[in-house]
């Protein structure tokens, strides 16, 4: 769902997606930050923490047990409003399923990022 499909000087660069209904912008951004931001390749940005925060209710969601506490008592103190799990479901199942691709800007090679949180597909190219 939402599929995203970004260029670098004027070539394809990514193409990212994910099903999961409110979370599908964040998960998508979030997979973006990562590369563009912070400089991970697609399968590092793919298997990062994820947060989801749509401004009503406002707090933001944090995946359970993949942020450090420092990082949680941070937020806390800066004064955001945390909840840590699955945003919308109290059986806390971890949200997205990212299925990415990132085109390598030097050989052209094409590079699968598969997120295992689903616990099925797989990334697999030609």
């Amino acid at each position: 769902m939402t599929p995203s499909i970004v260029t670098k000087d004027d070539k394809l660069f990514l193409v990212l997606g994910t099903p999961g209904g409110p979370t599908i912008i964040t998960t998508v951004a979030n997979v973006l930050m990562g590369v563009i931001d912070y400089g991970l390749d697609i399968q590092q940005a793919v298997d990062a923490p994820r947060f989801h925060n749509q401004w009503l209710p406002d707090r933001t969601a944090l995946e359970r047990k993949r942020f450090s506490p420092d990082t949680i008592r941070i937020l806390q103190q800066r004064g955001h409003n945390l909840r840590e799990g699955d945003p919308f479901d109290a059986k806390d199942p971890d949200w997205g399923d990212a299925e990415c691709i990132m085109i390598d800007p030097t050989t052209g090679e094409r590079l699968g990022g598969h997120d295992e949180r689903s616990g099925y597909g797989k990334a697999a190219g030609y």
